[in-house]
């Protein structure tokens, strides 16, 4: 899905012919993933599965399945990000984000264990947005910090980088998107893109210029 966003954003700041058609032309790949959710979800894991984990009424499974998605989307995390603030009052001083930025390659823990688990109202459902992982590391001044440096990041990148924002705002964009369901802007692979873009973006640029 973040592979979609990225290339939406793309289609639409740089490779549209202006902004409408852009626009449209970014909204294909968008709309064939809206259709195929229903079908690839329940190849994936079964309509069954599906319903626990998003915790739908039966009245409502018949509905469209990417319609149960968005919902599911945004209220599940939401409400672990509640549930993660009135029950986690012990700060672990950066040990889930840490878990976020390392790579997986190293053999690093998974942030979500059975402590975790257990502040949830479901288990199955284990994403808490963007602000979860900062708030069970440094509470409600990691909230603010991280609100903070992603304010920052997205200023560096408009004024330090070419066009719209560069290459590098992709992924920066593409976890704004997704800030709602869980944190994909302190996490490797998001990191390591938006720094190998910036990096190749600039040297393109010194090149042009020379």
């Amino acid at each position: 899905m973040l592979a979609v966003i990225q290339y939406a954003l793309a289609r639409t700041l740089w490779f549209g012919a202006g902004w409408k058609k852009g626009s449209v032309a970014a909204m294909v790949p968008v709309l064939v993933a809206a259709v195929l959710f229903g079908p690839l979800g329940r190849a994936r894991s079964g309509p069954g599965y599906f319903a626990a984990v998003m915790e739908i009424k039966p009245e409502y499974q018949h509905w469209p399945a990417v319609i149960l998605w968005l919902v599911g989307y945004v209220s599940l995390p939401a409400e672990n990000l509640v549930s993660l603030i009135s029950r986690w009052h012990e700060w672990e001083w950066g040990t889930r984000v840490g878990l976020g930025v390392l790579p997986g390659f190293l053999g690093s823990a998974s942030r979500v264990d059975e402590r975790y688990l257990s502040t949830l109202p479901n288990p199955l459902n284990n994403v808490p947005t963007y602000l979860g992982w900062v708030w069970m590391d440094f509470g409600w001044l990691g909230i603010v910090l991280l609100n903070v440096i992603w304010g920052f990041a997205g200023g560096m990148l408009v004024e330090r980088s070419p066009g719209r924002g560069g290459l590098a705002s992709l992924p920066y964009y593409a976890s704004v998107a997704t800030l709602f369901f869980n944190d994909h802007f302190l996490w490797f692979p998001t990191l390591v893109q938006m720094g190998a873009a910036y990096g190749i973006e600039r040297w393109v640029w010194r090149g042009e210029k020379a």
